[in-house]
């Protein structure tokens, strides 16, 4: 099989559009998984005695999961692209599980939180705006990551990899018997 190179210089687009989609990930891992969703958490801790125990593991949950995501993008900056997918989708999974959850007490136990904090709105409404943003870190990581995972010389490079861990497994072992010496003498 042949193996195609494609050179950065031949794609220079590509590779201007991956480095201000890895600026915007890295903006919006700090912007939007660890300002937003910390805010959140922090207010289901502090009100933890009054929501519940729940909100407090949820609290921490969404936490964790920002550590997920900010492993996730680490992973992909060192190029582990598919253990950052994973992080990242697990991640997200979890704190759309969690905002669901404490979206559905909220308005099971029917409440309003209408203060002066909030601008009068629901307190579902005040968490699910708080924590939806972080999910386009996670989208921003799973389409990066997949992409260059994906990408035509990331697969030559696998490829490359492959064929000479192969060459080193079948080459002849050197023979025992002509090691060189003379025990005649």
């Amino acid at each position: 099989m042949k193996v195609v190179s494609i050179s950065k210089k031949k794609q220079p687009a590509a590779g201007a559009l991956r480095m201000t989609g890895t600026v915007l990930l890295i903006l919006s891992l700090l912007l939007l998984t660890w300002l937003l969703p910390w805010q959140v958490s922090k207010g289901w801790l502090l009100h933890a005695d009054n929501y519940g125990a729940g909100f407090r593991i949820s609290a921490y949950l969404v936490r964790g999961c920002s550590g997920l995501v900010t492993a996730g993008v680490l992973l992909y900056l060192l190029r582990k692209d598919l253990i950052a997918a994973v992080l990242g989708t697990v991640s997200g999974v979890t704190v759309l599980a969690v905002l669901l959850r404490a979206m559905q007490i909220a308005e099971e136990r029917g409440w309003s939180g209408r203060t002066e904090a909030s601008f009068g709105l629901q307190a579902a409404t005040v968490w699910r705006n708080g924590l939806a943003p972080s999910f386009a870190t996670v989208v921003l990581l799973l389409l990066l990551a997949l992409t260059r995972y994906f990408s035509l010389s990331e697969r030559a490079l696998r490829q490359q990899k492959r064929d000479a861990k192969e060459r080193a497994e079948n080459a002849s072992a050197p023979s025992i018997l002509d090691s060189g010496t003379d025990r005649s003498a």
